[in-house]
This record gives structure tokens, C-alpha cells and sequence, in this order.
């Protein structure tokens, strides 16, 4: 059997952690999951790896006939797994891609599973965001299911090997005495009990963000899409061309979101922006407009005072493309906004912005 390979992302320049401890992270797993061999069609095991056991409520897991599979995300410090928006929720519902028939990935056969189920490991990639589990389940009389387990790296934090570990063992544990074949069901495990597991380090919590309703987020990639949160606590999501409703509950700086299908997941508050559980970054479209006078026109000295104001560079740029553009983009006025500390970013969008 086949010991677990990593896709190892680069490194150095995204905040993981440190070589010495990225290698014993991966020693870590390797010594423990082994992964399982399916066919090339995703119907069957082939030669069977290190059998698991769910132990929390709700990953989500497409029919294995789907062309992708849904992401999943574990948020350690509310011990739950969630599916992410932006642009995992995209990948998971925007149904662009199509199947036999016709059908999209909208039509996918999907089912959310339990703690107690059997899985098996495919994949594990080791990446700048965190870690990612390719997971397979083959229920007795039914069609086999796969989906994908995030378990995201905190931040600009550097998570000890054996931490790492134990977050990974709160929601996969290895089935102990279960026979290796992919039919084989696991019993049911009891629900968590005793002294939870330690979490991936944090950042210290951030000061309580004041939400004011009505509020409308929009990608700063994407001007189309947007998540507008209703005073009533309902919301509206765009995104890649495809409109959703939903609900959502707001506990400090995080929202708690679920959309009409029953896909649930958490976003952060931070300031004038909205961080979905993918890590994408949607920015209040109100605090944008009223940070430039005169709402709808931007000029050179408006992109300045808005550098000057500590303003990032998503933020001015998402301005920029909402605005009408009066800008001097000629040699000696590119030359005074570098001075004036413009990024080149913005110089870009500035000089092909229309006028």
C-alpha cells in the first residue's frame, strides 16, 4: 500500500510554517493515513488505505458520477464543518459545469453524512491555506460519494506539528479493527465526550465589529457579485452569474450564513470587510462610496487622500471600477502619485480606467 504523498505548495512566502516543522507536519500524516487507490471512473476501491471514521455532523459529499467534488471546511474553535462562499461556494453551486444529459452540477445526487460514516483518504494536499483531505465513502447499497476537508491554518500563524494533528483527529479518526474493504461499515461512534482536542493556534480575537443593516458586500474581482444582508436577517448572494437567498446570525465578528439549499458556513467582520471561511475578501460598498467626496467621480487627489488614509489597495481599486474616472495619467502626474505612495496597481487601473 501506498504511503500518503503531499502536494507541497510553496512555502516561503505564505505564511506556513516553518520548513523544519512543514516537514514533520508531513512525516505526521504520512506515518499515519495511507492513502486508498479508486478507479479511474470513481466507482469502486481499487486497493484499500487507512480506514476512517467521521466523527462530526455534516460533510457534504457529491455522487461520485458529479465532474467535482464540494469543499468542506472544519472551524476548530466552533467544532463544526461548513462548506465555504466565494469561491468554493461557487465551485460547489454554480452548476456551470456539465454532466451527462444535459445536467449540471446543480443536479449532482449529494447527501450530507454523519459522524459514524466510513470514509476513505485519496488525497491529502499540504498547501498555504492549510490542509486538504480527498474523501471517498462507498455506503453499503448505495452509490459511492466523494468530497473535499479543508482544515484551515489561522492566519499568519505557524501551527505546531502535533496540534495540527489533533485538529485533523476531531473530526477523522482512524476506524480501529474495521476491515479493509470499501462495503464495510463503521460503527456508529458516540458523540464527543471528555476534553476537546487542542485547536490550531489564533490570532488574539479582534475587537467586536458593529454591523449595520442593511449592508451590501461585493467582490472586488468580481463586480457582479455581492452578498447584501437585510435588516430582517435575511440575504441576497450573487455570484458567477447565479442569484441565491438565504439567512444569517451575527455572534461578534463572525456571521453564521445558510443559503436556501442548506449549504452553511461563517464569515469574519474586519472593518469595512467581509472574509468568507475560502479566505475571500468582500468589501462594504457603502463605506467605499462615501470614502471619496463626490460619491460617483474619483480624480488623482481622491486616489491620494484615500492612500493617505490607510485605504488598501483592494478597496481603492474596487472605487476605481465603480466610479466615474477624471484621472491625469500623464508622465509628471504618475510621477507625483508614486511619490504620494500610489502603488503601481493602481496606477495601472487608473490609466486604463474610462473616462
Amino acid at each position: 500500500m501506498n504511503k500518503v504523498q503531499l502536494t507541497l505548495a510553496v512555502l516561503a512566502a505564505t505564511g506556513l510554517p516553518a520548513a523544519a516543522q512543514t516537514g514533520t507536519l508531513q512525516q505526521g500524516i504520512m506515518g499515519k493515513f495511507t492513502l486508498t487507490e479508486i478507479s479511474r471512473d470513481r466507482s469502486t476501491v481499487v486497493t484499500p488505505g487507512t480506514p476512517l471514521v467521521l466523527a462530526k455532523d455534516g460533510l457534504q459529499m457529491y455522487a461520485t458520477v458529479c465532474p467535482s467534488a464540494p469543499q468542506n471546511n472544519y472551524d476548530a474553535k466552533k467544532e463544526k464543518l461548513t462548506q465555504p462562499i466565494g469561491k468554493g461556494f461557487l465551485h460547489d453551486l454554480s452548476g456551470s459545469m456539465r454532466m451527462a444529459g444535459g445536467q449540471t452540477t446543480a443536479d449532482c445526487p449529494q447527501r450530507r453524512f454523519t459522524r459514524g460514516t466510513k470514509l476513505w483518504v485519496t488525497r491529502i494536499d499540504l498547501h498555504e491555506r492549510g490542509v486538504t483531505f480527498h474523501l471517498y465513502s462507498a455506503p453499503e447499497g448505495d452509490t459511492p460519494y466523494y468530497g473535499d476537508l479543508t482544515f484551515p491554518f489561522e492566519k499568519h500563524s505557524n501551527p505546531a506539528p502535533a496540534q495540527a494533528l489533533a485538529t485533523i483527529d476531531e473530526v477523522l479518526n482512524v476506524a480501529q479493527d474495521a476491515p479493509a474493504t470499501p462495503a464495510a461499515q463503521a460503527p456508529a461512534q458516540p458523540a464527543d465526550s471528555g476534553t476537546p482536542q487542542s485547536a490550531l493556534p489564533s490570532e488574539p480575537p479582534s475587537s467586536p465589529v458593529t454591523l449595520r443593516l442593511p449592508a451590501t458586500y461585493v467582490n472586488p474581482k468580481s463586480q457582479a457579485d455581492y452578498i447584501q444582508l437585510n435588516a430582517d436577517y435575511t440575504l441576497a448572494l450573487a455570484a458567477g452569474g447565479q442569484s441565491y437567498r438565504g439567512t444569517f446570525k451575527a455572534s461578534g465578528n463572525t456571521l453564521e450564513i445558510t443559503i436556501d439549499s442548506g449549504t452553511t458556513t461563517t464569515a469574519t467582520l474586519d472593518g469595512n470587510k467581509l472574509t468568507d471561511a475560502n479566505g475571500e475578501a468582500w468589501v462594504l460598498s457603502g463605506q467605499i462610496a462615501m470614502a471619496t467626496p463626490g460619491g460617483s467621480v474619483i480624480s488623482n487627489q481622491d486616489v491620494i487622500d484615500l492612500v493617505k488614509a490607510g485605504i488598501d489597495d483592494e478597496t481603492i481599486l474596487t472605487k476605481i471600477a465603480a466610479s466615474k474616472c477624471q484621472f491625469n495619467t500623464s508622465t509628471p502626474a504618475l510621477i507625483e502619485l508614486k511619490k504620494a505612495g500610489v502603488s503601481g496597481a493602481v496606477q495601472k487601473a487608473m490609466v486604463g480606467a474610462p473616462k
